[in-house]
């Protein structure tokens, strides 16, 4: 930032200075405190400097054109700049005379040749963001121009309220701009919030009824979403990359879950009298219970601590089964055909969920049932899983059919092969049917298993 200096009269032109150039003096100013008068005393006889600097703070636009020619500098101007340049006293008397110096020579700074000296209040507000550039200069210049009190020092002007702008930092200053305020993000959190709403009215649209009474998902899912938690389906349904036929699948294995989790076990400790007089088992039942909690004689059995026979550790009754056995089976009635359509050999999530329920109801070391009762239970469970496995083939070779095939032959077998499915699912329901009756009576000897 250099001004142009004319080589026979001394004086000075003025020129347009822009908003980042006057910025720059400033930061300038800010970071040094004061500077250096340069050592051409042509240029500290110029006074106009500082009519330049108020007319560009005042400025509406931009730029504003200054042309000017200087005046020389009186005599008493000349004397107050000596003694201000005087050598430097210790840091008291400095503040002492800082103090008591004209206001003329205290605020006016350079922009390049003068020198404002600012007060600690516009300094920290400059680099809290709070003003910019042309606000910081404009107060700099009223403070210059104002009477001064009884002991010599300007009577500053409140300062102004907040600024919503961020003072330009010029390339090279060693102030640092004021952090922005994170409009992204907050504007991001809407796009998410508005997406979220998006894929919630999606749901709705897919689990709620017509208007002419269709449903595009089974009914119980009708109504476990009129009656369950809206945010956990919405969670379900973006987990399953907001594809229908997954979260129908990932609704059901869930579904199952939560039932298995409301059986009701009743279990004790109870000696082989208490067994007979108290609960009333037969012997047959008494044997099988004994037999099944010396399995894991560390857990099961203990010695009554008032004396006695050995008690053991042994489910009177459990409830809930039932129910869930019967929910099972009319999700698998409602099974589409694109849920069908999968690999040779493998089942759908609800055929898994079935077949862990009775793996785990079976490795059970408590359980209380007869020898006899728990070898017909496993037969019959596995006869239930080899169904599930055959239907499962059934269903994946019906799909081939009906997608590669369109001739009289692969419809006479697919008809034939819906009605082995129809078969099949029959007798699945009369075993499930045989083990759901076996768990209300404890598969004793009334079980026709």
């Amino acid at each position: 930032m250099a001004f142009m200096r004319s080589a026979t009269s001394c004086s000075f032109k003025s020129r347009a200075w822009s908003t980042a150039e006057l910025g720059d003096g400033l930061a300038h100013l800010l970071t040094d405190g004061r500077l250096e008068l340069p050592d051409d005393e042509a240029q500290l006889k110029d006074s106009s400097f500082l009519s330049l600097l108020r007319r560009s703070a005042k400025a509406d636009t931009e730029k504003s054109v200054f042309d000017q020619d200087t005046l020389p500098a009186t005599e008493t101007q000349l004397e107050k700049e000596r003694s201000w340049r005087s050598p430097s006293p210790t840091p008291s008397q400095a503040t002492e005379s800082t103090l008591r110096a004209p206001s003329s020579a205290k605020s006016v700074v350079w922009l390049g040749v003068l020198i404002f000296l600012v007060t600690d209040d516009v300094v920290k507000m400059y680099q809290a963001g709070k003003l910019d550039a042309l606000t910081a200069m404009k107060m700099l210049s009223d403070i210059n121009s104002q009477p001064t009190s009884p002991q010599g020092t300007p009577s500053p002007k409140p300062m102004p309220g907040d600024s919503s702008k961020v003072p330009p930092v010029p390339q090279g200053s060693s102030l640092k701009r004021p952090k922005e305020t994170e409009t992204c993000e907050s504007d991001t959190d809407e796009e998410m919030e508005g997406e979220d709403f998006k894929h919630l009215a999606k749901l709705r649209r897919l689990c709620e009824k017509k208007a002419n009474g269709r449903l595009n998902v089974p009914e119980w899912l009708h109504n476990q979403w009129k009656n369950g938690d809206h945010l956990a389906m919405a969670l379900k349904f973006q987990e399953a990359n907001f594809d229908k036929e997954a979260f129908i699948k990932q609704c059901e294995k869930t579904t199952t879950e939560i039932e298995r989790q409301k059986n009701t076990i009743a279990v004790g400790w109870y000696s082989k009298t208490d067994m007979k007089t108290t609960l009333k088992w037969n012997p047959k039942k008494i044997e099988g219970a004994i037999q099944v909690c010396m399995q894991d004689e560390k857990h099961l059995v203990r010695n009554c601590k008032y004396g006695g026979e050995p008690e053991y550790w042994v489910e009177v009754r459990e409830t809930g089964e039932k129910g869930q056995e019967r929910e099972q089976k009319k999700r698998r009635i409602e099974i589409t055909k694109d849920e069908s359509s999968e690999p040779v050999g493998e089942v759908n999530s609800t055929q898994m969920a079935a077949m862990d329920a009775r793996a785990k109801a079976s490795e059970s070391l408590g359980c209380v049932a007869s020898s006899q009762a728990i070898r017909g239970k496993e037969v019959l469970s596995k006869y239930c899983d080899s169904i599930l496995a055959k239907s499962a083939k059934l269903r994946s070779l019906v799909h081939d059919l009906q997608k590669h095939y369109d001739d009289e032959t692969a419809t006479r077998s697919i008809t034939a092969l819906k009605t082995d499915l129809t078969t099949l699912e029959g007798k699945f329901n009369q075993c499930s049917e045989h083990l759901a009756h076996g768990e209300t009576v404890d598969f004793c000897e009334e079980w026709p298993g």
